[in-house]
């Protein structure tokens, strides 16, 4: 396989972990001589990184990501039957979510496709997805070459609740965003006069990543006394409601939303434990960064997340997301926190087991071993 195309449907926020996967990979082909072309919704907050791949010598096409309603989708419907897919051997299409070929102009796109591998990178149970979206969303993965996700949720919620049985399926996590270092990241100092930094990092949308729920738990009054401060770093829907909830709690001076971040290896590296508490999630980058990193994890019991994280070993699992759960289990968590360095360096140890590498080389071996069946 010689030339490949990657199309991200992902249009929610600018920029995600899914994301992250298809950009590294493309400039691994791309410098190998493999001919790239890259088709995303357009957004100032790619810009850097699409110059980049120009540089590389892909192909960009861009489709309209702004606006709304049935005038914006005809605009994409126009650009996606102007890109040339047959010219690629394969399209990897990538989801942020794992439902987004079945909406708007991308419903039947398949059809137009040649050789396609269809990436899932979220979750949700219980969606109740209508019969229509169901037949399109079958005929996606039945037409498929392989079928990724980014936790085997995926696959269990697709046969359970919409009997969705995927033969061709494989499990893959996204590739941190820096080189991997091959020892120990160094630990922040620690003391009486400096806070413990807790980051978090995602989009600042509550129903799936519960911000709210956090910043209630560390708003209560024990809470208040200790020395911690609080990192959010994210773009979202929900920001203004998180800061008039951080005013609220008088947390002005403990708790912060700089906005998004393109070096999350810097605020990684600065802090002390990394929080991923949230309510669906598969396995989020963030994660796999921080114990890359050599920083311990508290995670919520969705998707991947503790078959990476164990509970007072490397890291801290709380069972449910609710601010009494949340609160006992970083409670625990700060009772034990002269163990976190410690803890970080088990994780670290859990990265090196679990991740693939060299990641670039394998997931060309995975997709070339499906492109080749039933050639």
């Amino acid at each position: 396989m010689q030339s490949i195309l990657f199309l991200s449907v992902m249009n929610g926020s600018a920029w995600g972990g899914s994301e992250e996967q298809w950009y590294r990979f493309a400039i691994w082909l791309a410098d190998r001589n493999h001919s790239v072309g890259v088709a995303v919704m357009d957004w100032e907050e790619k810009s850097e990184k699409l110059n980049v791949l120009k540089k590389k010598g892909c192909k960009i096409y861009l489709i309209p990501g702004q606006g709304s309603g049935l005038f914006r989708m005809l605009r994409q419907k126009n650009v996606l039957n102007k890109i040339p897919f047959k010219k690629y051997e394969l399209v990897y299409v990538n989801q942020g979510g794992w439902k987004d070929v079945a909406h708007g102009p991308f419903k039947h796109l398949y059809k137009k496709l040649p050789a396609y591998a269809l990436s899932f990178h979220n979750y949700e149970r219980n969606a109740k997805l209508d019969a229509g979206k169901v037949k399109i969303l079958r005929a996606w993965i039945e037409n498929s070459k392989v079928c990724i996700a980014a936790t085997a949720e995926v696959f269990n919620i697709l046969a359970q609740e919409y009997s969705i049985f995927v033969s061709n399926k494989e499990v893959s996590y996204s590739p941190p965003t820096f080189s991997v270092p091959a020892s120990l990241t160094a630990y922040p100092p620690t003391g009486e006069s400096l806070p413990w930094v807790f980051l978090a990092l995602g989009a600042l949308d509550t129903v799936r990543k519960a911000q709210d729920v956090l910043i209630r738990v560390l708003g209560r009054s024990e809470w208040k006394n200790r020395n911690w401060r609080l990192n959010i770093y994210g773009e979202g829907k929900d920001r203004k409601m998180l800061e008039d909830l951080v005013s609220e709690l008088g947390l002005n001076e403990k708790v912060f939303l700089p906005g998004h971040t393109t070096d999350p290896k810097k605020f990684i590296t600065d802090c002390h434990l990394l929080i991923q508490a949230t309510r669906f999630d598969a396995m989020p980058i963030s994660v796999i960064e921080a114990m890359a990193l050599a920083r311990p994890c508290l995670v919520t019991d969705v998707g991947d997340m503790s078959q990476w994280v164990k509970d007072d070993v490397n890291g801290f699992v709380v069972d449910k997301i609710n601010e009494e759960e949340l609160h006992k289990k970083m409670d625990h968590a700060w009772q034990v926190k002269t163990e976190w360095e410690m803890m970080g360096g088990k994780a670290f140890e859990t990265f090196q087991s679990k991740y693939p590498s060299p990641y670039e080389e394998k997931f060309l071996g995975l997709l070339n071993n499906y492109y080749k069946k039933g050639k």
